[in-house]
């Protein structure tokens, strides 16, 4: 058979009617550590390995190769590693193993609402985070709530159920929220003052603290004067 001018019209190997030990693992073939399957091989040597899959022993991992270089590797001890990845449904968080997938509940799932509007609108498709009890299974869901979410048509980041920080956090820009409990000290924004009135459409209420004079900042807009940046004004520090 001439490989250039013969036509195969089925399949090399067939064993779709193999009947098998039930009492073994089924196996097609076996290949040896760091040996190859190559994809794309096109009868040139400069088509010879250009896409390659197989298991890497330095590694210890399955991967898929693009010009001798790693872009998908299922490692045996770390996971799923990628260059990256680009998904169309949700991804699912759970408890689950490999051996018993269908059997633990989805913990998170992440995504997104719905099909991304391409209108020029960019009202479609909201980021989020979703939250399920314990009793989640293939057979039914048991949804909790929704902790985190980005609406895509504004950028606004939603935490639906508070924000808890335990060793402090540092914030560039502002903090707009409707209501804030703080359990301990609570830092203001640390700015110069050049870079305080620097700042486009402050909103009436917003603090800030300047280094430059050493002094809390208020934006305020008093009746009958121009909005700006007022100094608070302090008592005598307290002494033990």
């Amino acid at each position: 058979m001439t490989e250039e001018t013969d036509y195969i019209y089925n399949a090399i190997f067939d064993f779709s009617k193999a009947a098998f030990d039930p009492g073994v693992t089924h196996v097609f073939a076996r290949m040896q550590k760091d040996m190859y399957i190559d994809l794309t091989a096109d009868g040139t040597q400069e088509g010879q390995n250009n896409h390659l899959l197989g298991y890497n022993s330095k590694n210890s991992s399955l991967e898929y190769d693009v010009g001798k270089e790693p872009i998908f590797t299922l490692s045996d001890a770390n996971g799923i590693n990628t260059h990256a990845l680009s998904l169309d449904s949700n991804v699912n968080f759970s408890r689950k193993k490999y051996t018993d997938f269908n059997s633990k509940p989805s913990l998170w799932i992440m995504g997104t609402t719905d099909e991304p509007s391409t209108d020029g609108s960019n009202t479609a498709g909201d980021f989020f985070i979703n939250r399920y009890g314990d009793s989640s299974t293939l057979s039914g869901v048991d949804y909790l709530d929704q902790p985190f979410s980005i609406t895509r048509v504004d950028g606004k980041v939603h935490i639906n159920n508070g924000l808890s920080i335990s060793n402090g956090t540092d914030v560039v820009g502002g903090i707009k929220t409707d209501a804030l409990s703080v359990s301990g000290s609570f830092y203001l924004g640390v700015m110069t003052k050049d870079n305080i009135l620097a700042l486009n459409s402050p909103i009436e209420g917003q603090k800030v603290f300047d280094i430059t004079d050493h002094e809390e900042l208020t934006f305020r807009c008093p009746a009958g004067t121009t909005c700006g940046w007022f100094p608070v004004v302090y008592g005598e520090p307290i002494r033990q």
